[in-house]
């Protein structure tokens, strides 16, 4: 939605905790927050047709575009997204008219039930002011180009870092994996070591089959 120099951040997640009931991605400044995205230009995905220009007590400004963009899960039905909060609309923005790829949207704000500036953008199927929560999809998945900076990778990385922290405690993560010898055999007087044979399970899968 933003020029990429902006660095903004995603607040709030789509369906995430702690709010699994948001349909769609909360936007701010990175390092300053709401106060860093008030007035910052929101900008059009895709090409399309803007479907309402209307305020709502509780989105406050907001403008609802169909795009051009389908959905392959949803018999190819044209994705519409919505842009909430908004401080003001951009005099060129007119319902039923074209708008087309990066043009300026309004300016991010603080209206209806918002609790700090930030732009609220959602995408769905059904093409509806409010649209239903099965229609809803994440508008990262459709348009990831407009996420600009570290949120996918910060991610990433916590989810590695979850993973790593996962085997460890199960066990199934040995320091040092030495292809080439393994424990055939242990008990109470001898311990055997020899190579193991093709296709023969390791000592840490042998060790987590017989723990499960």
């Amino acid at each position: 939605m933003y020029d990429p120099s902006l660095h903004q951040r995603i607040s709030s997640g789509y369906k995430r905790y702690p709010r699994p009931g948001h349909n769609g991605v909360d936007i701010v400044h990175r390092t300053q927050g709401s106060a860093g995205i008030q007035g910052v230009p929101a900008k059009a995905v895709d090409n399309g047709t803007v479907s309402f220009v209307s305020w709502s007590n509780s989105a406050g400004w907001m403008v609802i575009i169909q795009t051009n963009s389908t959905d392959p899960s949803r018999n190819n039905r044209r994705i519409t997204v919505r842009y909430l909060h908004l401080e003001s609309i951009d005099p060129a923005i007119i319902q039923h008219q074209p708008v087309a790829k990066g043009q300026a949207v309004g300016k991010t704000g603080n209206t209806g039930e918002s609790f700090g500036a930030h732009l609220h953008f959602d995408a769905n199927t059904d093409g509806a002011a409010s649209p239903t929560a099965e229609a809803a999809i994440n508008p990262q998945k459709f348009f990831p180009a407009f996420f600009v900076g570290r949120t996918y990778m910060k991610m990433r990385m916590i989810y590695v870092i979850a993973l790593i922290a996962l085997i460890a405690l199960t066990g199934c993560f040995p320091k040092v994996r030495q292809e080439h010898i393994e424990v055939a055999t242990m008990d109470a007087s001898t311990v055997e070591l020899r190579r193991p044979e093709k296709n023969q399970p390791g000592l840490c899968e042998q060790v987590c089959t017989a723990r499960g």
